[in-house]
């Protein structure tokens, strides 16, 4: 098959809202998505890419492996298989994931040389702006006393302070 008429199986690996499912399936129609709430961990929070416990059922874990088997793009790592995921997904060119910092787990797992045909990308940079953000919320709660007010609050305890 020509190069340029190929399909590519995306296989999602982590929970992922439905609305940024559907943008991935729109971006181009040779993107085949495979996404499969059910055989994954459940989201926790929102932007929860780990996901609560999990199990599958036999019936479920034969089904993912199939998935992965046929994956030539995975987004994030399937977290139920760092072990064998070389074995399990032959074909995976390109792991996109949703954290940064992949280095340690790349080469824990020796993807590096058990997958040498995959590139590797990460998140690295989108986490940015919520941290800063965090950081400043956190800078101005302790400088304005926030937890001792909540305290204060909770105990009925009406005190004036500069």
């Amino acid at each position: 098959m020509e190069e340029t008429k190929r399909t590519y199986n995306l296989l999602i690996a982590s929970y992922l809202e439905p609305h940024h499912v559907e943008k991935i399936r729109n971006v181009n129609p040779r993107i085949n998505v495979l996404y499969e709430p059910t055989l994954i961990a459940p989201q926790r929070f929102p932007a929860d890419h780990i996901g609560g416990p999990f199990h599958r059922s036999g019936k479920q874990e034969k089904q993912w492996k199939s998935l992965l088997k046929i994956a030539d793009i995975l987004f994030d790592f399937d977290r139920t298989h760092y072990k064998d995921l070389p074995e399990l997904a032959p074909n995976v060119k390109w792991i996109q994931t949703t954290s940064s910092g992949i280095g340690q787990i790349i080469s824990r797992m020796k993807y590096n040389v058990r997958m040498s045909h995959t590139i590797f990308t990460s998140a690295k940079g989108v986490h940015a702006q919520p941290l800063a953000e965090f950081c400043l919320m956190v800078m101005l709660a302790f400088n304005k006393k926030l937890l001792p007010m909540i305290k204060s609050q909770k105990n009925r305890h009406w005190e004036q302070f500069a």
